[in-house]
């Protein structure tokens, strides 16, 4: 596929990459002409273009959204849900990494956001605002055309940068770099799921952290 001109390749230096010696990994993805390619052969894929000129330090973030969405579709295979996704088109009023639209009883609709890095509290809550004040408009209505709800589903790190995000969501203590933080505006909403990458698919909300969790068989 490569010799054919269909894919392209970067090399990248994992954060684990410390010895500094070995071949470096590398990925692949589809080029202008592999994504042609897809959408004549396989539309429904949705084929995302992997540019030559990707940045090396975005591919961690690229293979853990990849390896997700292979899970959900394991997931959802075994679990008799159909699942739909969107790759491209992403960019409007939120950013999300990926949208899954998952069809069982009725059909659903899941921004999905990957929290890889340690954010400060304030650009979390930025972003997790951002949502809040989106959900069940009419601009979020004209910009997907298709829902206006939705549930924001977020992978976290570890147990703790959950907790921790929980908590500063519900408007209790949590802490940042050692400090102490508290939202006095807290966002307590059902629909903003989140998980961590050793349980991707159980979900605590600020709503209830601390007494419920959540599957994607709830909805």
């Amino acid at each position: 596929m490569e010799q054919q001109g269909y894919v392209n390749r970067i090399y990248f230096q994992p954060q684990a990459y410390t010895k500094k010696r070995g071949l470096l990994p590398f990925a692949i993805g589809l080029s202008k002409q592999g994504v042609q390619w897809a959408y004549e052969n396989e539309p429904m894929s949705d084929p995302e273009l992997f540019t030559e000129i990707r940045s090396p330090l975005m591919i961690p973030h690229d293979l853990k959204t990849v390896h997700y969405q292979i899970a959900l579709t394991e997931y959802c295979d075994t679990n008799g849900l159909e699942l739909f996704t969107k790759k491209t088109d992403l960019y409007h009023t939120v950013e999300p990494d990926r949208l899954f639209a998952i069809k069982g009883k009725t059909t659903q609709y899941y921004f999905f956001e990957l929290e890889r890095h340690r954010k400060t509290h304030k650009a979390l809550l930025k972003k997790f605002q951002r949502y809040e004040n989106y959900y069940g408009t009419e601009l979020c209505k004209r910009e997907w055309h298709d829902f206006k709800t939705f549930t924001v589903l977020t992978q976290m790190r570890s147990e703790e940068s959950r907790l921790n995000i929980l908590k500063y969501l519900a408007g209790e203590p949590a802490i940042w770099n050692g400090k102490r933080y508290v939202n006095d505006h807290p966002i307590k909403r059902t629909n903003f799921w989140f998980s961590t990458e050793q349980d991707p698919f159980i979900f605590k909300t600020p709503k209830d952290f601390q007494t419920k969790t959540y599957t994607l068989l709830d909805k």
